[in-house]
């Protein structure tokens, strides 16, 4: 990212992408989860938003990486008019099989994470489909 002289839609929208790279790194490093709130508001010299931490009290670091991608999970499944008890769930999808890990509201057609149960892998699946899945589910 370049130096920014005055915020506008696209580089706010870059400051953004940054911003959460940034706290993944924060993240591994300190155990505290930050999140940036999704209504940010600019001028052409100030950008203003709501940030939230947590720490996470976790004996190793991927059993921390399970717990932010549930507090996202969260605060993020009702866009998909999801609950959060789908969190976890098991579906099968063109003869595979997926643990429900995450969400991803940005990436649009593939924003649920699925860990598939056969290679240990996460995968960006199709939302469509998988909310389909689970609402047959509930």
């Amino acid at each position: 990212m370049s130096q920014i002289q005055r915020f506008n839609n696209h580089n706010a929208k870059e400051f953004r992408n940054l911003f959460k790279e940034k706290m993944e790194e924060f993240f591994i490093e300190t155990g505290i989860y930050v999140e940036l709130g999704s209504n940010l508001s600019f001028t052409s010299l100030n950008i203003t938003g709501r940030i939230s931490g947590k720490i996470l009290q976790s004996e190793n670091q991927e059993t921390a990486i399970l717990e932010a991608a549930k507090i996202q999970w969260d605060s993020n499944a009702y866009k998909y008019g999801l609950g959060t008890d789908s969190f976890g769930k098991t579906i099968s999808l063109n003869g595979e099989k997926f643990e429900i890990c995450g969400i991803k509201t940005r990436k649009g057609k593939y924003g649920i994470l699925g860990k598939n149960l056969q290679n240990g892998k996460t995968y960006g699946l199709p939302t469509f489909s998988v909310v389909r899945i689970l609402k047959e589910m509930a």
